[in-house]
């Protein structure tokens, strides 16, 4: 009795005519005005190294459409007069970064959070800023209609963070508020987490990419580097990992096309390298255990805008059960480290040892 041969494996059948699968990686080289030969580009292999706490050089403004000027209304600087700022929760922690409570107290400011609760303040103007959030848009009209059914009538303005979306404004409009606000858009995009170190802040960028098929993030990750740009002159090379790396440099490029970064007065480009790479490419990174002294604090305490909060006792202060920000940056180096934490190990040994930290003080 012979055996019979196995059947051989199923062809691979070829994808449909006229579709390929996207893109995983690039590298692009983008077209940049010529130099003298003294002043050439770095070699493509070394990434420049950029001081971003330095000021951005001035350009010259470029002249907007009136349209556009309308839509974007005034500025949240230019609203004068007492105005009550209502943020949301994760705006909130994100401009303290940037801008102190007490100056904004100097320009007549009250400072609220936005919530589902009934908005409570004196002020004739109320100024949301808030990220374009369906669920946000409720909380603003909820706020609106309520003060309104007492009988109070003040100017509001709405800002979104850091695009306006036809999905938010649809919802206004369906509550019937759409037209008692101004709305505009406030272009925040990267917030400086230490000197060298610049954010986002899309906690749920890879949520939305990959489950929602929702790549906003993706348009705003080019987006900030073009603004980037006008700082720091056109990069010249960009090297990209992974489907929504890929998009966003592609963006880049078409960004560039659209609104071109002037390079009469900007010199030779400081930023000579961008590397991105998707979240995507290693997903296993994430799952193991931390290395670092920072990693340490964000799995036991969690890093909220680049701060741990812990009690003030563990930090020497005699006030117990009161919690204290402690920030996670190079202010906190007392020494020369090589362990790429920001001089963050100390504060880490005094929070996993605080009895031993604590008899030390009192020595």
């Amino acid at each position: 009795m012979t055996e019979r041969a196995p059947p051989p494996p199923p062809a691979l059948r070829p994808p449909p005519a006229g579709r390929s699968p996207p893109p995983c990686s690039t590298s692009t080289t983008r077209p940049i005005p010529s130099f003298p030969p003294s002043r050439a580009f770095p070699s493509p292999t070394r990434l420049a190294a950029v001081d971003l706490t330095a000021p951005a050089r001035r350009r010259p403004r470029r002249r907007r459409p009136a349209a556009a000027a309308r839509i974007e209304g005034r500025g949240p600087s230019q609203i004068r007069g007492k105005k009550c700022l209502v943020i949301d929760p994760k705006l909130a922690g994100t401009l303290l970064l940037i801008l102190q409570t007490s100056v904004l107290k100097e320009y007549g400011t009250e400072l609220r959070i936005l919530s589902a609760d009934p908005l409570r303040t004196e002020c004739p103007k109320v100024v949301y800023l808030v990220r374009s959030q369906l669920n946000f848009m409720k909380f603003v009209a909820n706020q609106i209609k309520n003060n309104e059914s007492k009988g109070l009538h003040r100017e509001y303005h709405l800002y979104f963070v850091p695009r306006r979306i036809v999905a938010c404004e649809k919802i206004l409009e369906e509550e019937k508020v759409h037209q008692k606000l101004t709305i505009g858009e406030y272009p925040l995009y990267l917030v400086p987490l230490d000197e060298d170190v610049l954010s986002l802040e899309l906690d749920y960028s890879l949520q939305e990419c990959l489950i929602e098929g929702y790549t906003s993030s993706v348009w705003h990750v080019a987006k900030a580097i073009h603004k980037l740009e006008f700082a720091f002159g056109v990069i010249p090379n960009i090297r990209a990992k992974g489907v929504a790396s890929t998009k966003a440099a592609e963006l880049l490029n078409h960004m560039q096309l659209e609104d071109p970064v002037s390079m009469d007065n900007m010199g030779i480009p400081e930023i000579d390298t961008v590397i991105l790479l998707d979240r995507e490419v290693d997903m296993v990174t994430p799952m193991c255990s931390q290395l670092t002294y920072e990693g340490l604090l964000d799995e036991m305490l969690e890093i909220h805008n680049g701060s741990v909060e812990v009690d003030a006792s563990i930090m020497g202060a005699q006030q117990d059960g009161k919690k204290v920000k402690v920030p996670l940056n190079s202010r906190l180096d007392d020494g020369d480290h090589d362990d790429g934490d920001h001089g963050v190990m100390p504060v880490t040994m005094m929070i996993m040892e605080p009895r031993r930290w604590r008899s030390k003080g009192a020595k």
